[in-house]
């Protein structure tokens, strides 16, 4: 087989995996891990279940896959590419995670608590580790322009504060936006205080 072949190849085998996703990002949203079959997702996408599984080793295999691509994709539209840590950092952060979720229903859905198998993603996935990343360089801005005390480690305290923006995502969608305002500006004065000078 041919360089070109091979890249040929390569580029089809990921245009079936897409593809994939794609409808098992759709199906798993809608109907849920237990109600979504591999043989369903594969005869939407015109597949043979076999061709499903060259790509993923099983079905909780291909909701992993689904879901992190979901999540990393709300983190890029989501989370701020950089910027110091300032007034209003945290509430925009926050509000817009809240806000975009609805575009994401895969990650909308394990948030709400109705995939706790999938639960453990959201401490060891893809979101903690995109926020941790935007946190801490915001906080490394924040203490270069000196608006953030030096004496902080930018990554303990990143990792500190995505454990908080996480309890405080959950907690908004699984009340249903109840009191979200409120929670997410005290906690946003809170962290303001421990921070500054």
């Amino acid at each position: 087989m041919s360089r070109t072949e091979t890249t040929s190849a390569t580029a089809r085998g990921e245009q079936t995996r897409q593809a994939i996703l794609d409808v098992a990002t759709r199906r798993f949203a809608d109907q849920g891990f237990r109600n979504t079959s591999v043989a369903a997702v594969a005869r939407e996408v015109g597949l043979a279940p076999s061709a499903v599984y060259f790509h993923f080793a099983d079905k909780e295999a291909l909701f992993v896959s689904a879901f992190d691509r979901d999540a990393a994709r709300l983190c890029d539209d989501a989370l701020p590419r950089s910027g110091p840590m300032d007034e209003a950092y945290w509430q925009q952060v926050v509000g817009r995670f809240v806000t975009r979720l609805d575009s994401y229903p895969l990650v909308h859905r394990v948030l709400a608590g109705q995939e706790p198998g999938l639960l453990v993603r959201l401490v060891d996935g893809v979101v903690p580790q995109r926020i941790r990343q935007v946190l801490e360089a915001s906080l490394r801005a924040g203490q270069q322009s000196g608006d953030i005390t030096a004496d902080l480690d930018p990554r303990d305290t990143a990792i500190a504060l995505e454990a908080v923006f996480t309890a405080v995502v959950i907690t908004v969608v699984q009340v249903g936006g109840s009191g979200s305002s409120e929670r997410i500006d005290a906690v946003a004065r809170l962290v303001r205080t421990a921070l500054t000078k």
